[in-house]
């Protein structure tokens, strides 16, 4: 057992120096931050302009917009980082020492994915705290974070799941990409067709924090079912990643 979890705890630093001399990884997580500096300064100066020139009022836009730029892009990112140093890991092979059994390999999936959250979590409280406008409530935006959180994990396991090397996950970052933009569709399509967009996890945390930031009830609710999705979806994956492996 000690030597199992030296081996786990060994992994988890030897990611922690990748992500640190990576320029490429930092610099997506440096992304996220910097979009949330632009949209501080961005979405009111568009309002002020769209509203003088047009007539046409942004601010009730801030929250479909900020679901997207804040509670999925930021996760999604964090997740794209994750899914290549799981990649790099099994190019490299060195999670093989994980496979003498399934324990210590179960091990090192939920204690990266619990990383991956802890990130996602800290990424999207932080680019909030910059922009400052058209967000839900303090106490509704955490528990509304702490759940889209699941989406980096999520990400990173279907990354280094259906992608063979760096090239494919490039690809695939991009389907990932586009499917992060499903809530955005969906709030388009009126009830009770809406809820289809589902089938996506984000739509679900992405109603939640809708729902919220307008100061409406049963934003817990949604949020709840996207609990449920997420967990789902991460538990789906990360069986498929461990079959791969062996």
């Amino acid at each position: 057992m000690g030597i199992q979890r030296k081996a786990v705890l060994g992994l988890l630093r030897n990611d922690a120096r990748r992500v640190l001399r990576d320029r490429f990884l930092l610099g997506g997580l440096a992304y996220v931050i910097a979009v949330a500096i632009a949209l501080r300064w961005l979405l009111p100066w568009l309002s002020a302009g769209l509203e003088a020139r047009w007539g046409f009022a942004l601010a009730p836009w801030y929250g479909l917009i900020l679901s997207y730029m804040v509670l999925v892009l930021g996760p999604f990112m964090v997740g794209f980082v994750g899914g290549f140093l799981l990649l790099e890991l099994r190019e490299e092979r060195m999670i093989t020492a994980l496979l003498v059994a399934p324990f210590p390999l179960g091990v090192y999936l939920l204690i990266a994915g619990a990383v991956l959250v802890v990130v996602a979590v800290g990424v999207v409280l932080v680019e909030a705290a910059i922009i400052g406008i058209g967000l839900p409530a303090w106490p509704a935006l955490v528990a509304i974070a702490a759940v889209g959180a699941l989406l980096a994990p999520m990400n990173a396991l279907f990354l280094a799941t259906f992608a063979s090397n760096k090239i494919e996950a490039f690809a695939l970052a991009k389907l990932t990409g586009l499917a992060a933009l499903a809530p955005v569709g969906a709030y388009f399509v009126p009830m009770p067709w809406q809820p289809i967009a589902g089938v996506v996890p984000p739509y679900w945390v992405a109603r939640a924090w809708w729902i919220a930031e307008a100061g409406l009830p049963g934003w817990l609710a949604w949020l709840g079912a996207g609990l449920a999705v997420c967990a789902i979806a991460n538990v789906l994956l990360a069986r498929r990643f461990a079959t791969i492996l062996r």
